[in-house]
């Protein structure tokens, strides 16, 4: 049966291999080129520079279409020219040469005895959503969470004993994931040594989510030598549950995250591309950076992945640039080189990246890592929609009692900050009358300190004032109002602020014994 998916690796691989003699010689002409300018008595940056490119090019393309040695050999030869750099001296051109003369041979050699076949992983998420498997002896625990995993589109098998698994992994179909309790009758860790006797007979084992009632170190230490992926004391929070199996599943969402792959190779985009793809994602090439602002707002990807060394503009250079654009702050933004420098990948980093990948790199790991984060991205987009949501509803909130009640708002020192328009109606004075002033400026003498005593007692706990009082008007009068006061919190759990709701007192008695 026809695989288009590996045929069309293979047709990208054949590609490559026909084009590395091009390749090839282009690096041949950079270094003849870096010869001449040392020979003309000038230190060659522009040449080095460009041969630096050209061979990062090369060790990237050659290791993600099966040759391995070609990129080992770019790589040496390139660590041998950032020693050339180094030196700054002209004497140690031979030494380049030689290394030069190594790289030529073994390329060729390489290109003509050692192309690896490409071995493309398997699809993600066929049809059929992923077979979870829940190991629970007490089914009042089992049953609710198997419910919750259907609900969340994952088909599940739950079982009560562990050799009812055992037989199931060696009969029956391999689950994605397995969410194994710690504690069975066969002894507190009995969970943790029944994965690890799986794990040494099978070569891809499954995900393992371990539950238990025990957080001491011991059993989790139990649980990560078996190869566990995730610890988790019960009880269990079912939402988070779901969103690590989506993790470690590698699941694809409804709508399918968006990657924008930026790398001036066009062939080793198309591979990138052809791996992300089959593991569900929309993926835009572009092969020209300069055009990734443009990309960026008609796109609108969920992650972008970036080369380092390009020749109109750099990785580094344009994560600096997109950190700079406030709609781009939180974009995930990875770097995908072969750059092995830790320096070099840290200052890359530094200018706005959040993961560097080393090419070459196998699918596998590219896969997870894009899906990484643009699964957090996807939450904290989610989250920020929600404080999104939630600040509307409190200024459509706000807005409905502005046309209601009587609004105050005070600092923490009793200092007036903000006051509405009924509140100014009701009592005859002017904002700036109050804005900034004591609370004590509305306060009627109809109340005595030791009742602000009590009301201050109560907000200083935290908890809502609610009362009838008197303020002065403005030419002294009082006004009876119902009032609630609302005490805000920080982290500390000190007050900030306080907002003050107040309507006109219902007619009745004052707690002064006047009439209202």
């Amino acid at each position: 049966m026809n695989d288009p998916f590996k045929d069309a690796l293979e047709a990208l691989q054949t590609r490559f291999v026909n084009h590395l003699p091009t390749r090839l010689q282009a690096i041949r002409n950079q270094c003849r080129q870096l010869q001449e300018t040392v020979e003309r008595g000038r230190w060659p940056n522009t040449e080095i520079d460009a041969l630096s490119r050209l061979l990062h090019d090369l060790a990237g393309a050659a290791g993600t279409f099966g040759l391995a040695r070609v990129s080992v050999l770019a790589i040496e030869f390139g660590q041998q020219l950032d020693n050339f750099r180094e030196c700054g001296e002209a004497q140690g051109l031979a030494t380049l040469e030689t290394a030069f003369g190594r790289f030529d041979l073994g390329v060729v050699d390489a290109a003509a005895n050692e192309v690896a076949p490409l071995r493309g992983e398997r699809k993600v998420n066929g049809s059929a959503p992923p077979l979870v498997y829940v190991v629970e002896d007490d089914v009042a625990q089992s049953a609710p969470l198997a419910q919750a995993l259907l609900a969340e589109g994952y088909r599940v098998r739950e079982f009560a004993d562990l050799d009812g698994f055992m037989n199931a992994c060696e009969q029956d179909e391999w689950p994605k994931a397995v969410i194994m309790d710690m504690i069975f009758p066969e002894g507190k860790e009995a969970g943790a040594r029944a994965i690890s006797l799986l794990r040494s007979d099978i070569t891809q084992p499954p995900a393992v989510i371990f539950l238990s009632v025990r957080d001491d170190l011991e059993a989790r230490l139990a649980a990560f030598r078996a190869g566990a992926s995730r610890y988790i004391v019960k009880p269990v929070d079912t939402a988070r549950l779901a969103r690590l199996l989506d993790d470690l599943t590698m699941r694809v969402p409804a709508q399918p995250y968006r990657v924008l792959l930026v790398d001036d190779d066009p062939q080793l985009l198309q591979a990138q591309a052809l791996h992300l793809r089959q593991a569900g994602m929309t993926v835009h090439t572009l092969d020209d950076p300069l055009q990734v602002m443009a990309v960026l707002r008609s796109f609108e990807p969920d992650v972008v992945v970036l080369d380092v060394y390009m020749p109109e503009a750099t990785g580094p250079e344009l994560a600096a640039v997109l950190r700079e654009q406030e709609e781009f702050t939180y974009l995930p933004i990875l770097f995908l080189s072969a750059e092995t420098d830790i320096s070099m990948q840290l200052l890359a980093l530094n200018l706005g990246g959040d993961d560097f990948l080393v090419k070459p790199i196998r699918p596998a790991h590219l896969v997870a890592a894009v899906s990484a984060r643009a699964r957090r991205a996807r939450l904290n987009a989610e989250l920020g929609g929600r404080v999104e949501t939630l600040l509307y509803e409190r200024e459509r909130v706000h807005q409905a009692l502005d046309g209601q009640l009587m609004l105050a708002r005070f600092d923490a020192h009793g200092l007036i900050r903000s006051v509405n328009e009924r509140l100014l109606a009701a009592t005859g004075y002017m904002r700036d009358e109050l804005l900034g002033r004591d609370y004590r400026t509305l306060a009627s003498s109809l109340q005595q300190d030791a009742f602000y005593r009590e009301m201050g007692e109560v907000v200083a706990r935290g908890d809502i004032w609610r009362g009838r009082l008197a303020i002065r008007r403005r030419d002294g009068t009082p006004l009876w109002v119902d009032i609630s006061l609302t005490p805000f919190l920080d982290a500390e759990g000190s007050v900030y602020e306080y907002h003050a709701m107040l309507v006109h007192a219902s007619p009745g008695v004052s707690p002064m014994g006047e009439a209202v």
